[in-house]
């Protein structure tokens, strides 16, 4: 969890989030408020881009699933995270 660690003092930790909704996100989630100033939105931007990077290499590393049991769990988990949203809207 580098990146989480690289960015949790630039971008503290934005305050109280459900344990409902913390199930869904990943423990490196970018959970923060701050003011809207041009350097904050260059380290957001920062941090956007080096997420997006790890998340272009899992993507290359990735192997297709072949459990059947594995891909009905995903999907459970998915339909599960689909409710969720919508309730909240």
């Amino acid at each position: 969890m580098p990146l989480a660690h690289k960015y949790s003092e630039l971008l503290p930790w934005g305050g109280k989030i459900t344990s409902e909704s913390l199930r869904f996100f990943s423990p490196a989630v970018i959970w923060t408020i701050f003011e809207p100033t041009e350097a904050n939105h260059q380290v957001l931007y920062a941090a956007f881009m080096d997420y997006y990077q790890v998340w272009l290499e899992l993507m290359d590393e990735a192997a297709r699933e072949i459990s059947e049991e594995k891909i009905d769990r995903n999907r459970e988990a998915q339909h599960k995270y689909l409710t969720w949203r919508a309730e909240k809207v």
